[in-house]
């Protein structure tokens, strides 16, 4: 299963790799159609990650990102 911690940290090293909204929209859409088991709630949050492409008042910065992958990592940590 591919879980939101796992989702955000791969999108944590994506933004260090490149943190054009375009480039991250693409990168997680293509995690998207890779993984066929999403956990809980993960389907909605990429949905969100990826159409940043949809236009520009759909873009998220880089702190956004980083606050969303956060938010993830911090919400699988109290469900241990």
């Amino acid at each position: 299963m591919y879980t939101k911690h796992r989702f955000a940290e791969e999108l944590l090293a994506e933004l260090e790799n490149n943190a054009d909204a375009d480039h991250i929209a693409k990168w997680c859409y293509l995690r998207y159609l890779d993984e066929h088991h999403l956990e809980a709630g993960l389907s909605e949050v990429m949905d969100r990650v990826y159409g940043m492409d949809a236009g520009p008042e759909f873009e998220m910065s880089e702190e956004e990102l980083r606050k969303l992958a956060a938010s993830l990592q911090a919400n699988d940590e109290l469900a241990d």
